[in-house]
């Protein structure tokens, strides 16, 4: 990561945001619309409005209309496909073996120093997250994950939970779950 991302991750974390624009408010109000619920300001920040940004190119003559398309058919997809439920802040025992199978096996492939080209600038941040171990262990950060019948999905955090499975096989890690209810 670069210095401006640097600095960008640490407000992040801290809460200092400056979103200004009314996307934010937006992605936060339609997400409370369509599940009834106020999503972790986190997630939303995190996962949701960033993904979400970079699916809309103004650039390419989308209208504010588009985003706004891809914020609903974004969230109405994850709770058609997941079902509706509630995100929970935990404390997880980090394992391989607690990711439904499919995750496992990226994980392993990233561990093994799989290199993915779609995703900006992945080598220099796995180095990145390497290095934050080395000098300060696990991040507090949050990942944020699916709970599944068959196991947890990843997310959000690739990065840091490939580096800290890589690292330590086993650890503890601040996190967001999303719980659908008929799983709890």
């Amino acid at each position: 990561m670069d210095l401006q991302e640097n600095i960008h991750r640490i407000k992040q974390v801290m809460g200092l945001n400056e979103l200004r624009n009314p996307w934010f408010n937006y992605v936060q109000s339609k997400t409370k619309e369509i599940t009834g619920q106020d999503w972790p300001e986190y997630v939303l920040k995190d996962w949701l409005y960033t993904f979400t940004k970079r699916s809309y190119f103004p650039e390419k003559g989308e209208t504010p209309e588009h985003y706004k398309n891809i914020v609903r058919s974004f969230v109405e997809s994850f709770v058609e496909g997941h079902g509706k439920g509630e995100w929970e802040y935990r404390v997880l025992d980090v394992s391989i073996d607690i990711f439904i199978p499919s995750i496992q096996d990226s994980l392993k492939q990233k561990m093994g120093g799989f290199i993915n080209t779609d995703v900006p600038k992945d080598e220099e941040r796995h180095n990145v997250q390497q290095s934050q171990l080395d000098k300060v262990g696990v991040s507090p950060e949050p990942i944020i994950v699916l709970q599944r019948k068959d196991g947890i999905e990843l997310l959000e955090g690739w990065h840091r939970t490939t580096s800290a499975l890589k690292k330590y096989g086993t650890y503890k890690q601040n996190a967001w779950v999303y719980v659908p209810y008929e799983l709890k």
